[in-house]
């Protein structure tokens, strides 16, 4: 079973990074299509360390002097983390890129209207700078906004489950070591 559990993750994940790299538009603002796939690849990576963690607590004498067993666990591990990450890694990419020309796009149009306001108030406008006022508050206010927009493609529930399923084993073990001396 395992062979054909390991192609079937590989292939639902080469897809997820297909369309992901065919994605035409991205839109940082609509987290659903952003994080659709999160939890499919938490659950793919959730299996290697489910089978890498089984193994180590019913069979852990068996593990304990066999360094062939102690590599594949090792190596179920790491799948099981680049299961989570590697697929969602150019879709990351992409978002971080389209952040980036947010803050551009909108940077500029701060430019323009510091420009204005100044040739206003040098003009000695002064009434008329409050119109520009609210613009520029409305513009910063967009690109505080924009600069918080997160760019990994998971929800921060999904990361720190995955994260908790991974090193939670490690901790309780660990305690129950140093409890045990």
């Amino acid at each position: 079973m395992l062979p054909a559990g390991v192609v079937h993750i590989g292939r639902q994940l080469l897809l997820v990074a297909r369309i992901h790299r065919e994605a035409l538009a991205i839109d940082p603002f609509d987290r659903g299509p952003v994080y659709a796939f999160s939890r499919l690849t938490a659950q793919a990576g959730l299996v290697f360390l489910v089978v890498a963690y089984y193994s180590l607590t019913v069979n852990g004498s068996f593990q304990a002097g066999n360094i062939v067993s102690l590599a594949s666990i090792g190596v179920a591990i790491v799948l099981g983390v680049a299961c989570f990450v590697v697929p969602l890694w150019g879709i990351h990419g992409r978002l971080d890129l389209e952040k980036d020309l947010l803050l551009r796009e909108v940077d500029s149009r701060i430019t323009r209207l510091g420009a204005e306001m100044y040739a206003r108030i040098d003009a000695g406008e002064f009434d008329a700078t409050k119109a520009i006022t609210d613009a520029l508050a409305g513009t910063v206010t967009l690109r505080e906004r924009i600069a918080r927009l997160p760019t990994w493609p998971w929800p921060p529930q999904v990361l720190s489950g995955f994260l908790s399923a991974l090193l939670l084993p490690v901790i309780v073990f660990l305690v129950t070591r140093v409890l045990a001396s």
